[in-house]
């Protein structure tokens, strides 16, 4: 009847060995979780590193259009380092290279590209190239 008693009290209680299973079990979910969600968060700054070197662009040609035919060649600038407003600084996370070509007389091509920063090995990788097409008007007399 003792040896029935025991083995009673033994089944009630939860061994060492029982507890640290649940507990690598346990580590191994929250493990592949926190992975998940790391890599989740560097596919959003990806994102928002893209977003925003493209609006840079989109501003650099809007800007341009305020500029006179003519005086599209002053935009030229090769891999100068930005920040996020497009702003020249030496920390910034951007490098912006802008060409303006000619296509013909009355038709210039405006290229900009811009190259981001890599975080862990800090060399620009280049990432979006958009071009847009400025054409002088010419008034004909009437």
């Amino acid at each position: 009847m003792r040896r029935t008693a025991e083995l009673s009290m033994r089944k009630h209680g939860v061994s060492i060995i029982e507890t640290l299973i649940a507990l690598m079990i346990f580590a191994i979910c929250i493990g592949g979780f926190c992975g998940v969600v790391m890599q989740a968060r560097q596919l959003s700054d990806q994102a928002r590193a893209q977003y925003t070197a493209v609006n840079m662009a989109k501003n650099r040609f809007e800007r341009a259009r305020s500029f006179d035919f003519d005086q599209l060649h002053l935009f030229h600038e090769n891999k100068v380092v930005v920040d996020h407003e497009g702003q020249p600084s030496s920390k910034g996370n951007y490098r912006r290279t802008t060409t303006v070509s000619n296509v013909n007389d009355r038709l210039k091509e405006m290229t900009v590209k811009i190259e981001i920063k890599n975080r862990h090995s800090t060399k620009f990788i280049a990432r979006e190239e958009l071009r847009m097409y400025f054409a002088d008007y010419v008034e004909l007399p009437e």
